[in-house]
């Protein structure tokens, strides 16, 4: 009989104060040099009360975020929010006028990627430290966030070592619990997480199942955070050989620097002048504007690019493309995407799901049936 790892996957215990966060631009390092537990909001509530706070044509993601903050279940401390969508500024706004009591800060994100745009960002992040020390009533020291880059680092590490098992023997982990362990790296205590996850690491490396079955995949998405979808993944024939997610490889790829973002990181730095906690903040910078970007982020050209080449790498034979309904980042990429995948000769699959309530059915027979073009 085959392996495959524990899914029962028990949330711990959380004893630190939390800071809400919703976007992988949002630094967790600096939250937990000031003291506190980063916790990725993830919309676990359908929404109902938060209906009537946007409009019906509305991203169900943040209507559902919405609706985890005003039932207060979270207890947090405070939210981190960033100018990664329209509907995320406007989702700001909402907290900001009908939440008063739970303080808010938009960390603003360039979309960029040159000196001036990382001098913006560090700027924003030196903002955001003064947003969290306010709420402390402590400062951050350079040696507390540069410990609390190491614990990130870690985490990342580890997360990119299960990604590489999940690749290579699918089957031993499970589609539906790779990501549930991913959603659980964004809500545990990073330690806690990092205890956990080396003794699940440490089960892979001696239990390697016959190799998965059916074509390699490359699945493409905004946060895509739901159960049900990744246990159709679990019953068909396929290998997720690529993912670009903001749940999955944008937020634990580019723990190294690539050569351009070292030098884009020594121009930043300049002289060496700087203080300890500039030359910290310049790195979380340059690390997050260098990583996989989000469809907002990045250049159109540059982000189709960067897809063709993972589906060269990796022999994709299909790309299956998820997007929250009504994501305008999401709507505006795909056509562009289509069109240049029709020129190399590999199908695409667009799947539109509403978070928290999506039709199974119809989505495993559209799979199914996609899978079978392949």
């Amino acid at each position: 009989m085959d392996y495959r790892i524990d899914d029962n996957l028990k949330e711990t215990e959380i004893k630190k104060e939390k800071i809400g966060w919703l976007c992988t631009y949002a630094p967790e390092e600096i939250i937990i040099a000031a003291g506190y537990h980063p916790l990725r909001i993830t919309g676990k509530l359908k929404a109902f009360k938060s209906e009537g706070y946007f409009p019906i044509n509305f991203c169900p993601f943040i209507k559902a975020s919405m609706e985890d903050l005003l039932a207060s279940a979270l207890k947090l401390k405070g939210v981190i929010f960033t100018n990664s969508c329209d509907g995320m500024r406007r989702f700001y706004d909402s907290c900001r006028a009908y939440l008063p009591d739970l303080p808010a800060f938009m960390l603003d994100v360039p979309r960029n990627k040159n000196i001036i745009s990382i001098e913006h960002f560090t700027a924003s992040l030196k903002e955001m430290i003064i947003f969290l020390e306010e709420l402390s009533g402590k400062k951050i020291c350079s040696h507390e966030l540069e410990s609390a880059i190491g614990i990130c680092n870690e985490k990342r590490m580890l997360l990119k070592k299960l990604s590489n098992h999940f690749r290579n023997n699918q089957g031993s982990i499970g589609v539906k619990n790779y990501y549930k362990i991913l959603e659980k790296s964004m809500t545990d205590e990073p330690e806690a997480f990092i205890k956990y996850i080396k003794e699940r690491i440490k089960e892979l490396r001696s239990h390697l199942n016959s190799a998965s079955a059916g074509p390699a995949i490359m699945v493409i998405g905004n946060f895509i955070n739901e159960e049900r979808l990744w246990d159709i993944f679990d019953e068909i024939d396929c290998i997720i050989a690529s993912e670009d997610m903001c749940n999955s490889s944008r937020y634990f790829e580019n723990i190294k620097l690539s050569a351009g973002a070292e030098e884009v990181l020594d121009a930043a730095l300049g002289a060496g002048k700087e203080s300890p906690m500039a030359k910290l903040l310049t790195g979380i910078a340059v690390r997050q504007l260098y990583k996989p970007q989000c469809m907002r982020t990045a250049d159109m050209g540059t982000k189709i690019e960067e897809i063709i080449k993972s589906i060269t790498r990796n022999n994709i034979k299909g790309l299956i493309f998820i997007s929250q309904k009504f994501c305008d980042n999401t709507l505006l990429l795909y056509p562009l995407l289509r069109e240049k995948l029709a020129e190399t000769g590999i199908p695409s699959l667009f799947l539109e799901i509403e978070h928290n309530n999506i039709s199974a059915g119809q989505i495993k027979t559209r799979l199914q049936a996609f899978l079978e073009i392949i």
